[in-house]
């Protein structure tokens, strides 16, 4: 298996992928921004078999201490305030912030601090991820105006969905998926709502060949938008590499979608670090920003968690990964810059530079995902054991290829 991949690939599919990926290309700015994926919670009420954040039932609440697992709306507020210090101090800056969880709308004042960060940035650079059985109409009525972006989950057709959403009986939810197709619905006939809307799906070896069907039914409701995410090797999917796709899955998920398109025409796309290695390898696009924060890709994120933990990337928010964190916005001193010039932030964004990551190939690809690099690198090792991983095990890693990569 290889680049000898796409040879397998007919001319007419080849084509259509390379028109996606211009689109692709040409829909999102040059200008390199700042992304943040920022949990404010680690509560749910589901219990999702990849969970990356290994996010704790609402219903055990009580046998955790609150305050590891979100913020104070005071809390909040310093943070946004930090993130707006550094906006301020980097004028012109692209930036977009991402509430995530857990599930941010099971915090009775997720909806303040929307309202607080979308005077901070402008609905614009907001936006909020949500699995969608417990927020209301009303709440999405409110928040439409102050945010741009409302992702919703579904992560296959109905029998595969509530089984990786782990929904049978908790907190009385015992069919997730008709939950989060009424809340759909109710959104799309919200037209403030309904410009903001994305559906996306993780996509496993176990749903990959669902996704066609589930463009089909999202795009008969009414969804426009939609995006398939990754598998990432972390919180609760650590050691499940039978789940985890190949780079052939990949390149096969990769046709699917856009010959799926072509009789549906919605705006859809798999996850970026995806997108960036073809765009490489198929138009030579360069992808690769040398003084981005976090992994070098135009559209990649840092992440946030609820102690303000600032992490090379969303995906590093849950040991071991969390070691790779410069220190908390919480820290009366510590300031969003400072965190990422110095300590081991330093030190693995020199681990993303080209002469170093993927054994230095010399495209000019960021290297698509640092994090699944090295969660494929650690998982490979049968006698290691996660809580033995230390940070050289990480950092070694993220020298290796993304093996969603043919090269």
């Amino acid at each position: 298996m290889g680049i000898e991949l796409l040879d397998s690939l007919s001319p007419s599919q080849l084509e259509l992928v390379k028109r996606h990926l211009r689109k692709r290309v040409e829909a999102k700015s040059e200008k390199s921004g700042l992304g943040i994926v920022y949990d404010i919670t680690y509560w749910c009420n589901l219990r999702c078999i990849g969970c990356a954040v290994n996010a704790r039932v609402y219903s055990d609440r009580g046998c955790v201490a609150p305050s590891r697992l979100e913020a104070s709306i005071t809390e909040v507020r310093t943070i946004l305030t930090k993130i707006k210090d550094y906006l301020d101090a980097h004028p012109g800056i692209r930036f977009f912030l991402n509430f995530g969880g857990g599930e941010p709308f099971i915090r009775d004042d997720f909806s303040q601090i929307v309202e607080e960060a979308s005077s901070f940035f402008g609905p614009e650079s907001i936006g909020v991820d949500t699995n969608g059985t417990i927020v209301i109409p009303e709440q999405i009525e409110h928040l439409a105006p102050l945010v741009s972006y409302i992702g919703v989950s579904v992560d296959g057709l109905e029998e595969y969905h509530n089984w990786w959403r782990g929904s049978n009986e908790i907190n009385g939810i015992t069919n997730s998926f008709d939950r989060i197709i009424a809340t759909i619905k109710a959104i799309l006939a919200m037209p403030k709502a309904r410009e903001s809307l994305e559906v996306n799906t993780v996509v496993t070896k176990r749903n990959l060949t669902q996704i066609p069907h589930l463009m089909r039914y999202l795009h008969d409701i009414g969804v426009e938008r939609y995006s398939v995410h990754r598998t990432m090797q972390v919180g609760r999917f650590s050691r499940k590499p039978e789940f985890v796709p190949t780079a052939e899955d990949y390149l096969r998920l990769l046709v699917m979608i856009v010959e799926t398109n072509e009789e549906l025409g919605i705006d859809v796309h798999l996850h970026h670090s995806i997108e960036s290695i073809y765009s490489t390898l198929l138009l030579g696009h360069d992808t690769y920003v040398k003084n981005k924060l976090g992994n070098p890709d135009k559209r990649s994120s840092i992440g946030i968690d609820p102690r303000g933990n600032v992490h090379f990337d969303p995906w590093c928010m849950v040991p071991p990964w969390d070691q790779l964190t410069g220190g908390s916005l919480l820290d009366y001193e510590a300031s969003l810059e400072s965190i990422f010039n110095q300590g081991i932030l330093a030190i693995a964004q020199e681990y993303c530079q080209p002469e170093v990551r993927c054994h230095g190939c010399t495209q000019r690809c960021s290297g698509g995902s640092r994090i699944a690099a090295a969660a494929s690198f650690i998982e490979q090792d049968q006698s290691l054991r996660l809580k033995d991983v230390t940070e050289s095990h990480i950092l070694a890693g993220m020298a290796e290829v993304d093996p969603a990569c043919l090269l």
